[in-house]
């Protein structure tokens, strides 16, 4: 139960920390090594769109988060989760064209 939850909620934010951490070199970094950046970030955001998601089928998403989150999203005009998924998916796009260029 929420053992494993924990658990999985550690591995993530780990792995979330350590990707913002490499990202810091971002600039210093060659094609090949840019591209995996990106596929490491990728992976990153369909892990936490995959655990929020169980919380939320389930109905154990934390009423307070989610008024939050949707507040946030509000302020910096985006219309909800759909459209910041999509935000992300059009940074991604531009990033690899940008290291498809070096």
């Amino acid at each position: 139960g929420s053992e494993v939850v924990r658990g999985e909620l550690d591995a993530l934010v780990a792995a979330h920390k350590e990707l913002v951490r490499l990202g810091e070199r971002y600039g210093r970094m060659d094609r090949a090594g840019r591209q995996a950046y990106i596929d490491q970030l990728e992976q990153v955001e369909d892990r936490w769109g995959t655990f929020l998601a169980r919380f939320e089928l389930m109905g154990d998403l934390n009423p307070d988060f989610v008024r939050e989150t949707d507040e946030y999203l509000r302020r910096m005009d985006i219309a909800g989760a759909d459209e910041f998924r999509a935000l992300l998916r059009s940074c991604r796009d531009t990033m690899r064209a940008d290291a498809d260029r070096l």
